[in-house]
């Protein structure tokens, strides 16, 4: 009886490992909801299967009938896993429309039939058939279809998922197919070892089989991204025969050593026991000797390594993001020839969204811009592994992708998608297009774009990082140069404030002295008449002199406020490239007119290419306006104004020349000393007037960084001189 629990102990096992699997695929995260409830109900139904086998375990001293109807249920358990592995098969392979009934009726049918034709369970008994030489029971019936309701769907479920793994490209889809090959094909084996009746020990090994099938379909349904499975069977298989090899190793030196050196009698249970804990000693140190030589190699680094990283980083400060993008995808089409490859760049948006951008030069595709509830953008975010265009299409993961992003991905044509990341954050996506032909992307080939995309990852963080730097770098040269103009047209303005500012007080003081004057006078002539009781003084003459100061004084206002009126128009500037010979031609088209009622003829003359300045037109022209202005008035009839325009060194130099009276030599040297006031002889009777065209042209120049130069021949002529700085390629690229 102590054999028979040890035994019952040890294969009570199988059955609570399936239940086992249950609960940690009902307890897990499976992607999809519905395919973890079939593959549940599977495990569920081979525990039951595999507690039957306990029946025979039991002893005697249990009743005949428990353990005979224990097995019945066991059997049509067995049978209804293969229905359960159909429908699991269908739901994992994620078929764009749910199957038909008619491909489980079979199944069903037979399963139905079995149970109906159970001599065990049924009270009758069919007549024998003879078949030839053969004669067929009811027992043998009833065994035809019990055998048929398990292995018609387990055989259906196989065929399906090789015909869906036959031509798919090399894919997380494929590799989830592959487990699933392997899944079914494991379930299947250990099923038909499970249908030997009477046969304890095959039925056992068939319970392993089917355990470890259930083991790698819990994996398959609870994981998506799951690791290549040659490679994941290779490296078991080397560290299990690494493993036997070390424990028989082990266990001969000690066998050697107690039996023949030290002839000590031990039991082989301690030897097996001793050389286990010996491996297991070793597997450790080995295990934390390769840590810290991980650790220790980080911090060496190749001094040629690194100088090769020092030469690459130093040429590619030179190159723009596009650049780069052009050189890695030279190098890459090396590789993957007859492939299409473009680069993007990705840009994380407010709300989790994910914008991608062409970055190479021949990229035909648009910006995208995938939504912040997308799961595309939460993979691309947290894997570095490939994904194939189909894997979007058929893994559940993806099944809540807004169509919006669905139809837009689907304009790509793209095949392969490579996410390329750095300091574990994405920067960049790579993608490819089909191979020509029948060929098929490989697994060499997707173990090289993951190492391209690591090292194209770390490149496109440097340059894109370079040229944010850059870009902040002209954005605050340019800002630097904008307050530096605005700041020397502030200082021009404050000093022509300052200069209409002295022209102000005094002139509006002096007429109301004058009048002042005048009442006096008028009042003290009164009281002398009063106190002579002489006649009043006649007033006409003084009335009129007191009439003449009032317009003057009133002129003297309204000459202000003109003047008032032209510096408020220099408040505010409009910088951007401008180009003077336009400046030039709207200056003399405005004043044609005149120049024409004066009989004076404007010659304009640009020599050579000009490069434009910045500055606010309207003023500019403005202020050419002025000296223009000033040289026709003073030109001598029927004589012509030259106008030229050419380069000079960095500046653009303008030049009027008059052939007028010209400027007398004791006026140069006050010609920009302020605003210029004009007072006629209290003998012609004109009125005094304010001159602000000179000044204010010269505002103007010096607020955009220029200056004015004057040369004049009293009675031959005046040339004026206008340098303004030309425009830099700084600012022409900022």
């Amino acid at each position: 009886m102590s054999g028979l629990l040890v035994q019952f102990l040890i294969i009570s096992i199988i059955p609570l490992s399936f239940v086992g699997l249950a609960v940690y695929t009902w307890r897990g995260h499976a992607p999809d909801r519905r395919l973890a409830g079939w593959w549940i109900l599977t495990l569920l139904s081979t525990a039951v299967w595999a507690s039957s086998l306990l029946s025979t375990y039991l002893g005697i001293n249990v009743a005949l009938a428990v353990g005979f109807n224990w097995r019945i249920i066991g059997n049509y358990a067995l049978t209804l896993t293969g229905l359960l592995i159909l429908t699991t098969t269908y739901q994992y392979l994620t078929q764009p429309e749910r199957p038909s009934f008619f491909i489980y009726l079979p199944a069903v049918l037979l399963w139905a039939g079995a149970l109906a034709l159970d001599p065990a369970i049924w009270p009758y008994d069919l007549p024998p058939l003879s078949l030839g030489v053969l004669t067929v029971t009811h027992f043998d019936i009833w065994g035809v279809f019990w055998v048929a309701s398990w292995l018609v769907p387990a055989v259906q479920a196989w065929l399906k998922v090789e015909q869906t793994l036959h031509g798919l490209p090399s894919s997380i889809y494929r590799s989830q197919v592959v487990y699933w090959f392997v899944t079914v094909s494991l379930l299947i084996i250990g099923g038909a070892l499970a249908l030997l009746r009477g046969n304890i020990f095959g039925q056992q090994i068939g319970a392993v089989a089917l355990f470890g099938g259930a083991w790698l379909g819990s994996v398959a349904v609870n994981r998506t991204n799951l690791p290549d499975l040659q490679s994941t069977v290779r490296q078991f298989l080397l560290t299990v025969l690494r493993l036997l090899v070390l424990f028989a190793l082990s266990w001969g030196a000690l066998y050697v050593l107690t039996r023949f050196v030290v002839n000590a009698p031990t039991q082989d249970s301690i030897l097996i026991v001793a050389a286990a804990l010996f491996v297991a000693v070793i597997l450790l140190t080995q295990a934390i000797l390769d840590w810290l030589i991980v650790r220790l190699s980080k911090s060496e680094i190749d001094p040629q390594e690194e100088e090769t990283a020092q030469q690459l980083e130093s040429q590619i400060q030179l190159l723009s993001p596009q650049t780069v993008a052009d050189l890695l995808l030279v190098s890459l089409g090396n590789e993957m020839a007859d492939t299409a490859v473009s680069l993007f760049t990705a840009t994380d948006t407010p709300g989790g969204g994910l914008i991608l951008r062409p970055l190479n030069s021949d990229n035909p595709h648009h910006p995208l811009l995938l939504s912040g509830d997308n799961p595309l953008v939460s993979y691309l975010r947290d894997n570095q592994v490939p994904l194939v265009h189909q894997d979007v299409s058929a893994l559940p993961m993806f099944s809540d992708m807004p169509e919006t992003d669905r139809e837009a991905l689907e304009g790509w044509h793209q095949f392969l998608y490579v996410p390329i990341h750095t300091a574990q954050r994405l920067i960049g996506l790579l993608t490819l297009t089909t191979r020509p032909g029948e060929e098929q992307y490989t697994d060499l080939d997707f173990a090289y774009l993951q190492r391209f995309a690591q090292r194209a990852g770390s490149l496109l963080w440097q340059t894109q990082t370079i040229g944010l730097l850059r870009q902040v770098n002209d954005h605050i040269w340019n800002q630097n140069h904008q307050l530096s103009r605005e700041n020397r047209r502030l200082r021009e303005l404050v000093d022509l404030y300052s200069q209409f500012t002295n022209l102000l007080s005094p002139e509006l003081r002096r007429p109301f002295t004058d009048l002042d004057v005048q009442l006096v006078q008028l009042q003290n002539q009164e009281a002398q008449a009063q106190a002579n009781d002489a006649p009043a003084p006649p007033l006409n003459g003084t009335l009129d002199t007191l009439r003449n100061q009032v317009d003057e004084a009133q002129a003297m206002v309204d000459n202000l406020i003109a003047v008032a009126s032209h510096l408020e128009k220099q408040t505010d500037f409009s910088f951007k490239p401008v180009y003077i010979d336009t400046v030039l031609r709207a200056a003399s088209k405005n004043l044609a007119d005149m120049a024409t009622a004066r009989r004076v003829h404007v010659n304009l003359e640009v020599r050579g290419k000009l490069l434009p300045v910045y500055g606010d037109e309207a003023r500019l022209v403005e202020a050419v306006q002025q000296l223009l202005h000033n040289a026709i008035k003073y030109n001598k009839l029927n004589h012509p104004i030259n106008i030229t325009c050419e380069m000079a060194g960095t500046a653009v130099r303008i030049q009027i020349a008059d052939s007028g009276v010209g400027i007398p030599p004791n006026r140069l040297p006050s010609l920009w000393s302020g605003l210029t006031k004009l007072f006629a002889h209290k003998e012609s009777g004109s009125r005094r007037r304010t001159r602000v065209g000179l000044p204010l042209a010269k505002f103007i120049v010096q607020s955009h960084g220029g200056h004015i130069e004057v040369r004049s021949t009293y009675g031959v002529g005046t040339v004026f001189t206008v340098h303004l700085p030309a425009l830099l390629e700084m600012e022409t690229a900022v």
